[in-house]
């Protein structure tokens, strides 16, 4: 009965796709992108995320970076300026973050279908 209970409650990441605040301009460019499943990202400093994939790309949007935070996607590292630009990065495959900085790393990111 439990387990029931608990597969009734599991959602798709898709189902994640109302905002929760009202910010006309940046949730304006989060639907122009057809993003879901969208948050801010903090990262502290001298921390990296484990080596994994995702299910879907994800739509990375910096916000506070520098040069000592990157990203390693199938040993190939990349570094992404927070510019006012977004960027549709293929995190189905293996990959990871690394904020090698004394500094925080802020960014929004979101799911996406290609």
């Amino acid at each position: 009965m439990r387990s029931e209970l608990i597969q009734s409650l599991r959602s798709e990441e898709k189902d994640f796709n109302v905002f929760a605040y009202d910010l006309p301009y940046t949730n304006s460019i989060l639907s122009e992108l057809g993003m879901y499943r969208t948050r801010l990202m903090n990262m502290k400093p001298k921390t990296c995320y484990s080596y994994h994939w995702d299910p879907t790309k994800r739509m990375h949007i910096p916000l506070i970076t520098n040069e000592n935070n990157f990203f390693v996607i199938d040993d190939e590292v990349s570094r992404y300026p927070a510019d006012g630009s977004y960027y549709l990065i293929d995190t189905t495959k293996k990959h990871t973050f690394v904020n090698a900085s004394f500094e925080n790393r802020l960014h929004i990111v979101g799911c996406v279908d290609e």
